[in-house]
């Protein structure tokens, strides 16, 4: 496993710190101290923490790494050429400015390679996270005041997948993870990764049936993208899987068979976020913060001290070595030219390297020139701006799901006669050229009012009248 000391993941009613020896608890999570993986205040946060690792016996631990749930966290999944896996960091970091239309410099990119496609050209499926340094920069905060030494970030939709992947359950299976505040859904295919979907909505009874009809609303989005495959069963985890109604209210709205995670796994449900994280962890460890930081003027002026000795050492150590090298000069000079011989018969090398230069000098230009034909957000940023000029302002829009092609958005309108209102609208953007509308589902909001919501596909009109 990847993880170094406890695993521990900081939910909005719980907090779970894992240790793979044993030895594992949960304790109450301050109230408003976390909000939706943001840690609110990080000092009294790591008291409460110190308390809690003394009480279980993990006073002298200092390592630890740290799983986030949080719908903060962006998500895109790309299909770059087939090249070495060392050369993906690279095209990631030169991409990712196409992959999330926002300011970067505000975000840590990190991905995770999901295998290879079996196509004609072989690619390669990356899913990118952008995870906002704000979010990011608390964790390294509370691990200051509690004098801890962090070894490792994950997000918990990574961290789920890893523990997806050793279930390998046979056939299409939707697990569906929901927490306090959000509910990740993970399609898979054995271990592979199919599509992944988060819900920014959790386990409030009066969501239940907000709930039900957004795992339906994704069933309905993946037998329509996916034709090839069919959901199996639907797996419910998380603190809430277990939620009264939920599982008649799923079984109800999807027509599939419920499961429960305890039926197909027994990996401890409670835990099942830091299992994951141990396992293949992301990168989400940004320099800035693993950085060193100044600790004061007396170890500044012990460094430098430090720092005179070594250099009168060396100076010690040089004038030696000038007075020894004498002694070994004619060796040197014998060796040096049993070198220069051995250099003349190689030379052969220099003409292989100069072809191999010129091929790899061919192949960057061939990546180059496919990242400058095209960029997949050109079709977004045009349809989000008629999105903002021309759509009512009674729409609630649940959630999106953006692609190169189209984008399929989740919405809830007052009445059903407003779904062809929004349709008859939808028609007038230049920026689309065909819609699609299904999973129209009439219900009560939180306030008792009716809502209807309905999933729309909408498909971009080319750009440029190509």
């Amino acid at each position: 496993m990847a993880a170094k000391g406890l695993v521990i993941e900081f939910g909005e009613r719980t907090v779970r710190v894992w240790n793979p020896r044993g030895g594992s608890f949960m304790f109450a999570t301050p109230e408003s101290s976390v909000t939706d993986g943001q840690l609110a205040n990080p000092d009294a946060l790591a008291a409460t923490l110190t308390d809690e690792l003394n009480t279980h016996g993990f006073g002298k631990t200092r390592d630890v790494s740290f799983v986030i749930p949080s719908s903060r966290v962006a998500t895109r999944e790309v299909l770059l050429p087939p090249v070495k896996e060392s050369r993906v960091r690279d095209i990631v970091r030169a991409n990712a400015a196409d992959y999330f239309p926002v300011d970067l410099t505000a975000y840590h990119v990190a991905y995770a390679i999901l295998g290879a496609v079996s196509d004609a050209d072989s690619h390669l499926r990356v899913m990118v996270y952008a995870v906002p340094l704000s979010l990011l920069e608390g964790y390294f905060n509370l691990a200051i005041a509690a004098d801890l030494r962090v070894r490792g970030i994950d997000y918990a939709g990574n961290a789920q997948y890893n523990v997806y992947t050793r279930i390998n359950a046979p056939g299409v299976n939707l697990y569906v993870y929901i927490n306090h505040s959000s509910s990740y859904l993970t399609f898979m295919s054995g271990e592979t990764l199919i599509l992944q979907r988060t819900l920014t909505f959790g386990d409030a009874e009066y969501e239940l049936a907000r709930l039900a009809a957004g795992i339906a609303r994704s069933v309905d989005y993946f037998t329509s993208h996916y034709a090839d495959e069919s959901v199996g069963s639907i797996i419910l985890a998380g603190s809430a899987g277990r939620l009264t109604g939920l599982s008649e209210a799923v079984a109800a709205s999807t027509e599939h068979r419920v499961l429960y995670f305890d039926e197909v796994s027994e990996e401890p449900m409670p835990y099942l976020d830091c299992i994951g994280s141990a396992l293949r962890p992301l990168d989400l460890l940004p320099q800035r913060f693993t950085q060193p930081k100044n600790r004061g003027g007396a170890k500044r002026e012990a460094s430098l001290s430090l720092g005179i000795t070594s250099i009168v050492m060396l100076l010690l150590i040089s004038c030696g070595l000038y007075a020894f090298s004498g002694l070994k000069l004619r060796e040197a000079a014998a060796i040096n030219a049993q070198i220069i011989r051995d250099v003349h018969a190689v030379e052969y090398a220099e003409v292989i390297h100069d072809k191999f230069a010129a091929y790899q000098s061919g192949a960057e230009a061939v990546l180059t020139v496919r990242k400058l034909t095209s960029s997949p957000n050109d079709n977004l940023t045009a349809f989000l701006s008629e999105l903002e000029r021309k759509m009512p302002s009674e729409i609630l829009l649940l959630s999106a799901s953006c692609a190169r092609n189209n984008v399929v958005m989740n919405m809830t309108v007052p009445r059903k006669s407003d779904v062809a209102r929004v349709m008859v609208q939808f028609r007038t953007f230049n920026s689309l050229q065909r819609l699609t509308v299904s999973s129209i589902l009439e219900a009560r909001n939180a306030a008792g009012a009716p809502a209807v919501s309905f999933t729309i596909n909408c498909e971009y009109a080319p750009l440029g009248g190509e």
